[in-house]
C-alpha cells in the first residue's frame, strides 16, 4: 500500500476580499495593523528636505571645485599678469557669495523639512546639517577677510 501525503490547506475567500487560512493551518499575522498594532503613515516625500540636501550637495560640489581652484588660480594669476590676491578676491568672492546663499537655503529648508510631522527627515537633517556647517565656513571666512583688511 503506497502512502500519500495529505494535501495542503488550501486558503478560502473572506468576505472583504482577503482570504481565511484552512482549517488547521497555523495562524499568521495580517501584516501592518495587525494585533492592534497600526503604525503612523508617513509621506512619501518630504520636499523641503530634498531642497535641503540638494542644496547641501551643491556645497559640497562647490567646495571641492574651490579647492581644486586654489591650485591654479596662482599660475592663472601669474600668466595674466594679476596679482595672486587680486585673482583670488576675483574669483573666491562671488563664489563665498553663492555659498553663502546656498548655506542659507539649505539651513532654512532644512529647519522646514525637520519639523515635519509625518515625513522623512533623514535628508532635511543631512542638508541642515551641511547648512549650517556651510554659514559656519562662510562667516569665519568673511570674519577672517575683514581682519586682514583692518591689520
Amino acid at each position: 500500500m503506497a502512502m500519500s501525503t495529505p494535501p495542503s490547506p488550501q486558503p478560502y475567500d473572506a468576505p472583504d476580499g482577503g482570504s481565511y487560512s484552512a482549517p488547521g493551518a497555523p495562524a499568521r499575522a495580517a501584516g501592518p495593523g495587525a494585533y492592534g498594532y497600526s503604525p503612523h503613515p508617513q509621506a512619501s516625500t518630504n520636499p523641503p528636505g530634498r531642497i535641503a540636501l540638494a542644496a547641501g550637495i551643491a556645497i559640497v560640489v562647490l567646495g571641492l571645485v574651490q579647492q581644486g581652484m586654489s591650485y591654479f588660480l596662482p599660475t592663472l594669476a601669474v600668466s595674466l599678469d594679476l596679482s595672486v590676491s587680486s585673482m583670488l578676491s576675483l574669483v573666491y568672492g562671488p563664489l563665498n557669495v553663492v555659498l553663502g546663499l546656498l548655506a542659507v537655503t539649505a539651513t532654512i529648508a532644512g529647519a522646514i523639512g525637520i519639523r515635519r510631522a509625518a515625513a522623512p527627515r533623514l535628508a532635511a537633517a543631512a542638508g541642515l546639517a551641511l547648512g549650517l556647517s556651510a554659514a559656519a565656513t562662510t562667516l569665519l571666512s568673511l570674519l577672517m577677510t575683514a581682519l586682514t583688511a583692518v591689520i
